[in-house]
């Protein structure tokens, strides 16, 4: 019990830590209203990932805006056994290349459900290869 009260202290202690980050204007969706708010270090850094490999998923696939949600969630249940299963590899060896893998899949896992919520955002959907259509 001493050990979990150890491990949520320590991760309540990086996300205070983590807290100390720029701040960003967010526009409200169907409004022209915007909202200030911090953006995590930590997110910062995850989001600069999720740019890298959907600019790279961009130059070697068709545009994923114009396919249909249920496919990429198929892709997206899938990519989220393999982060299960990277995970647990993890949890037993601290081998630099397995966290990477964990942290690839993350980002895998990420931007599949990226890739569902902006084409339901009324303002994202009308996007196609990072221009605008309509």
């Amino acid at each position: 019990m001493k050990a979990i009260k150890r491990d949520i202290n320590y991760m309540v202690q990086k996300m205070d830590a983590d807290k100390k980050a720029a701040v960003v204007l967010i526009p409200f969706i169907n409004t022209n209203k915007r909202q200030t708010i911090p953006i995590r270090e930590s997110l910062t850094w995850f989001s600069a990932k999720m740019e890298t490999e959907l600019l790279d998923f961009d130059e070697t696939m068709s545009a994923w805006e114009t396919e249909i949600a249920l496919g990429i969630l198929d892709d997206l249940d899938e990519q989220v056994i393999a982060l299960r299963s990277k995970l647990l590899m993890a949890m037993r060896s601290l081998q630099p290349q397995i966290q990477n893998a964990v942290i690839h899949q993350c980002v895998e896992v990420a931007n599949l459900a990226h890739m569902i919520a902006s084409n339901h955002h009324p303002k994202f959907s009308h996007y196609r290869n990072g221009r605008e259509t309509a």
